[in-house]
């Protein structure tokens, strides 16, 4: 397991059946502010400024994890990410959860 520090801005998780194909889903992310990178190619200028939202997938206790600090977001935090090979081969980043010291401070508070 690799640890990550981010800006967390926040963490869904929603549950359901599929109107359309009847399946259930299950799906978390964290929400982090990722810094905007500049770039400069060939004929193709881009410059950016601040941050961009990035959705990083979940676990339900990461999530549960992230709601006991809610009322301190944005906060950067240092997040427990671990790698996963989706059901089409692809490798994946997943948050499994706040690293130890971010826990017990958001125990403390």
């Amino acid at each position: 397991m690799a640890q990550q520090e981010a800006i967390v801005i926040g963490a869904s998780r929603r549950v359901g059946i599929s109107k359309n194909s009847g399946n259930p889903y299950d799906m978390a992310m964290i929400l982090i502010a990722a810094p905007m990178q500049s770039s400069q190619k060939t004929g193709n200028n881009f410059t950016a400024f601040g941050y961009q939202q990035k959705e990083v997938d979940a676990t339900e206790e990461a999530v549960q994890a992230i709601g006991r600090v809610a009322q301190r977001l944005p906060a950067r935090l240092v997040l427990n990410v671990e790698a996963e090979i989706d059901e089409r081969g692809n490798a994946r980043a997943v948050c499994t959860g706040l690293a130890q010291a971010a826990a017990a401070a958001a125990k403390a508070s």
